[in-house]
């Protein structure tokens, strides 16, 4: 996904949403132009809220907590869009968000792949933050990913939970 379009799609949503005063749109412009430069390449979906106390925008399936999302949208007052992999604008409902936000990442099918990609996701900042707790755990090899699903479970976070005991019976399998 081209992010400079993606970074336009957003600028154009803040400019025609309800709530384009929010005392916090220059804040939220900020952070939502640095996730859809940290999350083009890694999805061809993302969902952005506007509300009366701000504007978010989640990237579907790279394993991020979908409470931060799913809160949100069930506001009477928000408005919730799914930009697509064409850079179209969709207004959705707060079910669609919750099952968009719920997707898992997607897995490799060779053992490598796995590692690799579980590696990279374990990696990132944003999926290890359940709510205001960030994930003490700071090695990503295999032999931890149990702790990880532990943790996860904790935190309340089913994506990654599922994601992660995906990959390990994927894992078993190709063994």
């Amino acid at each position: 996904m081209d992010v400079n379009k993606l970074k336009a799609t957003i600028d154009w949503l803040y400019e025609n949403s309800n709530y384009g005063d929010c005392s916090y749109r220059e804040y939220d412009f900020s952070r939502d132009l640095k996730i859809a430069e940290k999350y083009a390449e890694k999805t061809s979906e993302f969902i952005f809220i506007s509300r009366p106390s701000g504007t978010m925008l989640f990237p579907v399936a790279v394993g991020i907590n979908p409470i931060h999302a799913t809160y949100h949208s069930t506001h009477e007052d928000c408005e919730c869009y799914l930009i697509d992999s064409q850079l179209k604008v969709k207004d959705i409902s707060a079910e669609k968000v919750a099952e968009l936000a719920n997707r898992q990442p997607t897995l490799p099918s060779d053992r490598e792949g796995i590692i690799n990609t579980v590696k990279a996701i374990l990696s990132d900042s944003n999926v290890k933050m359940s709510g205001l707790i960030s994930c003490s755990i700071e090695s990503t090899d295999v032999v931890v990913w149990s702790r990880y699903i532990q943790w996860f479970k904790t935190c309340d976070h089913p994506v990654m939970e599922a994601f992660l005991n995906n990959a390990l019976a994927r894992l078993s399998k190709a063994a």
